[in-house]
């Protein structure tokens, strides 16, 4: 029988289902009259629908999803590669053979089959297994296959304590302040032996920024405010393609004047590839529909080595993780290794930003007598964003322009009287200026010379010293003998780096 429940603001529709014992129930409706009569509809429509497709009921999920379900998806290619990596490694090695007839019954066999996966795997991951696997069933249903969704997931049973203090437990995203943000800039661009990444690694501080949106900043879109109307995203194939932020998050980014100079800086001397005579579109989407590519030359950051951009996956694990927990591929054992440092071609210590990149790992790893210390161990690319909102916290910025800013929906009614107003903005972009200032400042009382030529600059004159210089950087081996030495204690970390004597020791910590 339907009902409705009241709600606080609102009524919720219950009805029964055959095959469930309890109520399904949906909220958010404004009369107990809407409630009831939607909760009606939706029993009459079960009952008629009980009757499944006794033909189909012998398919197996196999052939199911080769033959209707799979050719009827729409999504994105990042969305689709995900579903058939899942598809491949999981659903169907599992569940493949299963009939419909059989697979409607198989409620606790799926169960058991999560408890394993959570042996195996993270819990986000085996969620996205899971998910999509009630996703299938879900379809299944709606497709006359099968009566009820043996995949849904089932309510709790005593065990809400230990799930509690899992969540209460977790590691909690740590964030940089802007002096540590500042050194792991540097230490990006050290890495790539380039300025770009210090300016990308610098945005996305001062702006919040994902990782793909970092990436997919286009030079026409960057004046006074940074349009975020794209990401770039990783695709099939090795291909790059360009849709809209996360969740719909097009915004526009206020910045403040220092970021607003380094960026017209870096759009004027990024260097891309020249792509084949009269291209329309940038050689790295080929494979990809017209609607996820882009014109080339568009973007503020190009990738290495003469490549149109940074795949995501390599930026992380060999720049990014290094600069900021001091470990190339910290979650994989196989390749894992600190940044090594070893002595200068004089015999003397190496500076704070000085590494081997000349010899082979084991090489590299018997000459080495110090490494990078971490700024802030586990600090990961997005955690930049969450340094960014603490940062407002910390400025006092008001909540409408954070969530401007951040790209974050708020459908509160209170929200919605809300609004960023000029002064918020200019009290903000003034706060942010002074924490860039004093990270600056810092920087120059460290009097350490950087082997990065836009820090450098910086340090001579701010912002305004890159209007009069041409860009150079220098390579590798300059970079081992142009940098003064730091203090070195042994067992202290001082201007980021360690002292760790031996090699035996140096394995150690890799390991």
């Amino acid at each position: 029988m339907a009902y409705a429940e009241k709600l606080v603001k609102s009524w919720r529709a219950c009805w029964y289902v055959a095959g469930r014992k309890s109520a399904v129930k949906k909220s958010g409706f404004p009369t107990e009259k809407a409630a009831v009569a939607y909760a009606t509809e939706q029993e009459v429509d079960a009952r008629r629908g009980d009757a499944t497709r006794p033909e189909a009921r012998k398919l197996t999920l196999r052939q199911w999803i080769d033959d209707e379900w799979w050719p009827t998806l729409g999504l994105e290619p990042m969305s689709m590669r995900n579903y058939k990596s899942i598809l491949e490694n999981h659903i169907r090695p599992t569940w493949g053979s299963m009939s419909f007839e059989q697979l409607e019954h198989s409620g606790r066999r799926i169960q058991a089959w999560k408890s394993t996966l959570a042996e195996s795997y993270s819990r986000r991951y085996v969620l996205n297994i899971t998910g999509l696997m009630s996703t299938l069933c879900s379809d299944a249903v709606d497709a006359k296959l099968m009566n009820r969704n043996p995949a849904e997931g089932r309510r709790t049973r005593g065990k809400v304590a230990p799930k509690r203090v899992e969540r209460a437990t977790e590691e909690k995203k740590d964030t940089m302040d802007a002096r540590q943000a500042f050194l792991a800039a540097e230490r990006c661009a050290v890495l790539s032996g380039r300025d770009d990444e210090f300016v990308l690694a610098t945005a996305m501080f001062y702006m919040g920024l994902r990782i793909s949106e970092a990436m997919g900043l286009e030079r026409d879109l960057v004046s006074t405010r940074a349009s975020l109307q794209y990401q770039l995203h990783g695709g099939p194939k090795g291909a790059f393609y360009r849709k809209v932020p996360k969740d719909g998050s097009v915004r526009d980014v206020d910045l403040p004047p220092f970021l607003r100079e380094l960026l017209a800086w870096q759009a004027g001397q990024v260097s891309h590839p020249t792509p084949p005579k009269g291209a329309r579109w940038c050689p790295c989407g080929d494979t990809l529909e017209e609607q996820y590519r882009h014109p080339p030359g568009v973007h503020l950051f190009s990738g290495p080595d003469g490549s149109y951009h940074w795949p995501q996956g390599v930026f992380r694990e060999q720049v990014y993780y290094p600069a900021a927990q001091g470990l190339f591929y910290p979650t994989d054992k196989r390749f894992r290794r600190p940044v090594y440092q070893s002595l200068r071609e004089d015999g003397s210590m190496p500076g704070p930003f000085d590494w081997e990149s000349t010899l082979e790992r084991r090489a590299r790893m018997e000459a080495a007598v110090t490494c990078w210390a971490p700024l802030v161990p586990g600090f990961t690319p997005h955690g930049m964003r969450h340094s960014h909102r603490s940062l407002l916290d910390q400025l006092g910025v008001r909540k409408p322009l954070m969530d401007e800013r951040m790209g974050h929906s708020d459908r509160s009614v209170s929200a919605s009287y809300a609004h960023p107003t000029a002064p918020m903005r200019a009290a903000m972009l003034a706060g942010l200026a002074a924490e860039w200032e004093q990270a600056l400042e810092w920087r120059r009382s460290l009097g350490v010379s950087s082997a990065v030529s836009v820090v450098e600059r910086l340090m001579e004159g701010g912002v305004g010293a890159l209007k009069s210089h041409s860009r150079s950087t220098p390579d590798a081996k300059s970079r081992r003998t142009a940098t003064p030495r730091g203090m070195v204690v042994e067992g202290v970390t001082v201007l980021g780096f360690s002292l760790i004597p031996g090699a035996l020791k140096l394995a150690e910590v890799a390991a």
